[in-house]
């Protein structure tokens, strides 16, 4: 019995490979710097929103097997900031059709500092509702029956 390997695999070999050698620094052309050809069958074609042509290429038919918690858990979109996971995350939210709920946070100040006046004043609302921490939900949450 002969056993044959699989063309994606050859090919995800080789891309792991080009990018190790990336990593290593083995790529330079002059001193410091690199000039990376990136293939064009590496490279996602621009769509008429950007995150759905990265929404597309991560998770092809998103739309049916979105409820597969092993379809989303297998593979993952890394973005340069949390805003931009934030915009992504509510990009592949609005696409799902399903009863949502949105909570906020409460909107006050803790009174138990008597000796600052006008706290109010200090502390607007729309400031307090803008603040986001790691750990801690955003003001706004916006949830969907069904996800996780």
């Amino acid at each position: 019995m002969r056993l044959t390997q699989n063309p994606g695999d050859i090919a995800t070999r080789e891309f792991a490979k080009w990018i190790l050698k990336i990593g290593d620094g083995e790529l330079n052309n002059s001193g410091s710097e690199a000039l990376i050809e990136i293939r064009h069958d590496l490279l996602i074609q621009p769509d008429t929103h950007p995150f759905n042509s990265i929404m597309n290429a991560a998770y092809p038919d998103f739309d049916t097997k979105f409820i597969d918690l092993n379809y989303l858990e297998e593979i993952a979109i890394l973005a340069p900031t949390n805003e931009v996971v934030e915009d992504i995350n509510d990009y592949m939210m609005d696409l799902i059709n399903v009863d949502e709920e949105i909570y906020l946070s409460a909107e006050s100040i803790c009174k138990a500092s008597t000796n600052i006046l006008d706290q109010d004043v200090l502390y607007p609302t729309e400031f307090l509702n803008s603040l986001k921490f790691p750990g801690i939900p955003n003001h706004k949450l916006k949830l969907k029956v069904g996800l996780q």
